[in-house]
């Protein structure tokens, strides 16, 4: 796939910009057209893909539980008995009405860049007294810090294109999910 640099118009290869910060600033929004009017059968499911993001028909997060953490890894918690419950048992409490295509369950781990560490600790300010001496950043004085930097969650993301039933499809997701949070004393 080639796109278009917008200073100069030579065409790059993407795979070319992803080491060169620079030659990826260059990079203008051709690359979406390109792919949204390409007529290349390899390219038809990003085609629907960029059509659906124009005409805004995007998945809806419908809620979300967190884990409790319990000193597992990423890897560790992909498999873990909790996980597999969860999605047993909301699988198992869905209507007939919600079809496997109307959701998406999700497991996703959100840390803040940096795992289990406070990012705040890194950052450094300047004083007009002394701007050359950086001084850490006084968070815990400022504002209320989470105690955790790293979370697992589950997330419901709703798919249901269909108008007459999308209201319905998000209203019963939401109510498995909470008696699912509260059988397995989740968050």
């Amino acid at each position: 796939m080639r796109a278009t640099s917008c200073r100069f118009r030579q065409p790059l290869r993407l795979r070319e910009t992803l080491d060169h910060p620079e030659l990826f600033a260059l990079l203008d929004d051709s690359i979406f057209f390109t792919i949204l009017n390409s007529e290349r059968v390899e390219l038809q499911d990003a085609v629907r893909i960029l059509q659906n993001i124009q005409e805004r028909k995007l998945y809806r997060r419908v809620g979300d539980a967190r884990f409790p953490d319990r000193g597992m890894t990423a890897e560790g918690f992909e498999r873990s008995r909790l996980q597999e419950r969860f999605e047993r048992e909301f699988r198992a409490k869905l209507p007939n009405c919600v079809r496997d295509v109307d959701y998406i369950l999700k497991i996703i781990e959100v840390d803040y860049g940096m795992r289990e560490e406070n990012p705040l600790r890194k950052v450094r300010m300047y004083t007009k007294e002394h701007p050359d001496d950086p001084i850490p950043f006084p968070h815990e004085t400022l504002f209320p810090i989470p105690r955790e930097f790293r979370e697992k969650k589950v997330m419901i993301l709703s798919r249901d294109g269909r108008p007459e039933t999308r209201r319905s499809t998000e209203r019963e997701l939401r109510r498995v999910l909470s008696e699912c949070m509260e059988d397995l004393g989740l968050q």
